[in-house]
């Protein structure tokens, strides 16, 4: 369990990156809003923290049920922080557009 760690914050720093600059793409594109620019990122981060969750339970599969349960909240960690800063910037950009 505690050799998850390492992986798991590189996981985790990893997706709140992807996050922050999808998230000033979307504030920097704010001016020419649509909905894509929040369904196709939100679904690339989704998929995104599957394939990491494969790849690293893959690995996990001859370890034990611990190890599942740990990848599942890194799944649900890894998928807020890349979406969070994306919304954050995504609203952020529809606020500014409404305020005009």
């Amino acid at each position: 369990m505690a050799a998850m760690l390492f992986p798991a914050i590189i996981i985790l720093s990893t997706c709140l990156a992807i996050g922050m600059v999808v998230g000033a793409v979307s504030f920097r594109r704010g001016i020419q809003w649509s909905w894509r620019w929040i369904v196709w990122p939100l679904i690339a981060s989704f998929g995104l923290s599957v394939a990491i969750l494969s790849v690293v339970g893959s690995a996990a599969l001859d370890v034990n049920e611990s190890a599942w349960i740990a990848l599942f909240i890194i799944f649900v960690l890894a998928s807020a922080l890349t979406a969070a800063p994306f919304l954050l910037g995504a609203c952020l950009a529809f606020h500014l557009m409404k305020s005009k």
